[in-house]
């Protein structure tokens, strides 16, 4: 081999050791006596050797020695701990595991043996690594037990995890969904501006939360309070978005019900004084708003009382349903029917703003309660007496306008029942 060949050689072998030192890993060799031939600079960093303990041609024995007095193989007897060292390590063979050290450091040591006897072996630091494993394995235990359904979608809003709870509450498994999009619940119930507002505030803001209707797999509704916060890449491009949903439905059903006590009618389920206040202080605010009146029809039932005091309370009750329900049928179902109490109803007629038109309507009323009711069998005749006034005076209160309907009913008894008059 000549001069320049060996030089080569040099070199070469020179950018290899160049490059072991550069190493994140810490990186030694043995020989087949055990003894320390090569080792780069980060073995004394990752094992906390002391500066300059390690030489060339160093037995492993001293460095097993070393490491059992300063507690790096647990516990024991020094010698009996190095001894067993020293067996395996004349083995030769190859060996995986991982070392926590006194520090808390975790260093991950691999060997492999060399053809001529002897070993090599890496060592790295995988502290920080068992720190996210640990820290993932937690937030797994947390999404496993959490009562809130959460979601996971990539950059292209493919689901690609769903803990416990959304299989629970959507009833699709993960192995379903995965890969699909969100929309696949969508309930139907909300139009494409509610669902464009929501990408709008992602976009915007990186979040999102409000009120939503979902549809389960077996084509149940069901209502959720959602929170969407999306997570972004250096770049600020969003990779994944994390939604956490709690299921409401039981809440907005009490809602709902209670609501519906407030404003409802129990026996009739038409709005009650309540509802309809509201809604004719709506109809008022509107109408000053448009310049456009409208009509009230006050009507109280003539002849209810002999049906109660004949056939019963009961009785008397199925025919304020049946009323009701036939003073439905004789308008829109924009316009609102009340009961106000006993036998005394309301009508707001919206956009009637004619005598002719309102006429028209009041006839049908009468037409229609004229007809005998058929309550279990038993029939019945009753009449009713009607008042009407047009919202036409844009600083009459809702107190004042209703008090002018009121008038015109009473004047409609006075006069023979069975009839309406105009305020």
């Amino acid at each position: 081999m000549d001069k320049t060949t060996k030089a080569n050689g040099a070199d070469d072998w020179q950018a290899v050791l160049d490059g072991v030192n550069h190493l994140a890993q810490a990186f030694s060799i043995f020989n087949a006596d055990l003894e320390l031939v090569f080792f780069n600079e980060q073995l004394n960093a990752i094992l906390d050797f002391p500066p300059n303990y390690l030489y060339r041609g160093m037995p492993i024995e001293e460095i097993f020695r070393f490491n059992a007095k300063r507690g790096e193989y647990g516990e024991g007897d020094i010698d009996a701990i190095v001894q067993a060292r020293l067996g395996l390590a004349r083995r030769f063979e190859p060996h995986r595991y991982e070392r926590t050290r006194p520090d808390g450091t975790v260093v991950e040591i691999i060997g492999n043996p060399l053809p001529e006897g002897g070993f090599v072996t890496t060592y790295t630091d995988i502290t920080e690594r068992r720190k996210t494993q640990e820290q993932l394995r937690l937030a797994s235990i947390v999404l496993d037990a959490a009562n809130e359904s959460v979601s996971v979608t990539n950059a292209n809003n493919e689901i690609v995890f769903v803990n416990p709870a959304f299989e629970d509450f959507t009833g699709y498994k993960l192995a379903e969904i995965k890969g699909k999009r969100p929309g696949i619940m969508r309930s139907g119930r909300h139009d494409d501006k509610f669902y464009e507002d929501i990408r709008l505030s992602i976009e915007e803001h990186g979040t999102w939360q409000g009120e939503i209707s979902y549809r389960r797999k077996n084509g149940e509704f069901y209502v959720a309070w959602a929170s969407v916060t999306a997570i972004h890449h250096d770049d600020g491009s969003i990779s994944n978005q994390i939604c956490i949903a709690h299921d409401i439905t039981s809440r907005k059903e009490n809602e709902e019900r209670i609501w519906r006590q407030a404003n409802y009618d129990a026996l009739t389920q038409l709005p009650n004084r309540s509802l309809f206040r509201e809604r004719l202080t709506t109809a008022i605010e509107h109408s000053r708003h448009e310049g456009k009146p409208f009509s009230l029809i006050y009507l109280d039932l003539d002849g209810f009382k002999p049906v109660n005091d004949t056939y019963g309370h009961n009785m008397g009750d199925e025919l304020l349903k049946a009323v009701g329900q036939r003073l439905k049928d004789c308008v829109r179902i924009n316009d609102t029917v009340a009961r106000l109490g006993g036998d005394e109803f309301a009508i707001i007629c919206l956009g009637i703003d004619e005598r002719d038109n309102t006429l028209v309507v009041a006839e049908k009323i009468i037409a229609a309660l004229k007809e005998p009711f058929d309550i279990d069998g038993t029939h019945l005749k009753i009449h009713a007496s009607l008042g009407i006034a047009f919202y036409d005076e844009p600083g009459e209160t809702p107190d004042m306008f209703v008090e002018r309907a009121d008038q015109a009913m009473y004047a409609s008894k006075k006069a023979g029942k069975n009839r309406y008059s105009f305020a």
